[in-house]
């Protein structure tokens, strides 16, 4: 109704509140071993995209001076479509042909999002760049990545952001979760690229729902206003041993 009124702070608070009773009941669920139904969280005829950029707009006051973080979603095609561009992603893979499988890959999930926050997820293998799993977005999959069965550093995760920003904790948890998982790059919509590898690093334990909690809520406690994520990604990543790096 808010939104069909044309209530949009109304819909703002509303949509916030929603967003907070799902998290209760996805944390409330996870903590007794039970299942979710999401029906009992759905707002019928609410409006997914209007729900995301209720969540942007409140992001947007936290967001400044992170490298080339923006809250125009808008592909910059000249600064991807270039061979400075795919020059980022030298020595990615173990082969020149899997270096230029990763670039194209990225600049398919960048395109693919043209003007939206929405993220697509690819595998490749680490050797030559082949794609080990299609497409996927998180947001029509609950949020979750499967990482298939695999040795030790088998796979490179590239996955695009809209908002040019940097790794998420969830980026972070899925690398530092998945020993198959040699690297994960999240390319920008502006052309800016992020690298980050455990290599020799140790990893934290996160298999306790507990321990995760506690990480998160760190991780977010060192969010700022003037670094985003950047700052939170960089202390971990130094703490624990492993390269990060962005161009």
């Amino acid at each position: 109704m808010l939104q069909e009124a044309g209530d949009e702070e109304g819909l703002k608070d509303a949509s916030k509140k929603l967003r907070e009773y799902k998290d209760k009941y996805k944390d409330y669920s996870k903590e007794h071993g039970l299942g979710m139904h999401n029906d009992r969280t759905q707002v019928y005829g609410y409006d997914r995209s209007k729900s995301m950029k209720t969540v942007w707009s409140e992001r947007k006051a936290l967001i400044r001076t992170t490298p080339g973080v923006t809250s125009d979603f808008s592909v910059n095609y000249p600064a991807i479509d270039n061979k400075d561009y795919a020059k980022k992603y030298k020595g990615l893979t173990d082969s020149w042909l899997g270096d230029r499988r990763a670039v194209e890959t990225a600049r398919k999930c960048i395109k693919e999002n043209d003007g939206t926050l929405f993220e697509n997820v690819a595998i490749l293998d680490s050797r030559n760049g082949k794609m080990i799993c299609d497409f996927m977005r998180p947001g029509e999959t609950g949020g979750e990545i499967i990482i298939p069965k695999a040795s030790d550093n088998s796979f490179i995760v590239i996955h695009n952001h809209g908002n040019n920003d940097t790794f998420s904790f969830e980026d972070f948890a899925l690398l530092n979760n998945c020993p198959q998982v040699k690297s994960i790059i999240a390319a920008g919509h502006n052309g800016i690229i992020y690298k980050m590898s455990v290599e020799k690093g140790k990893r934290l334990d996160l298999s306790n729902q507990n321990a995760y909690n506690d990480y998160y809520r760190d991780f977010n406690r060192r969010y700022t206003m003037e670094n985003g994520n950047f700052d939170s990604i960089q202390y971990y990543c130094n703490a624990l041993g492993w390269r990060f790096e962005y161009e």
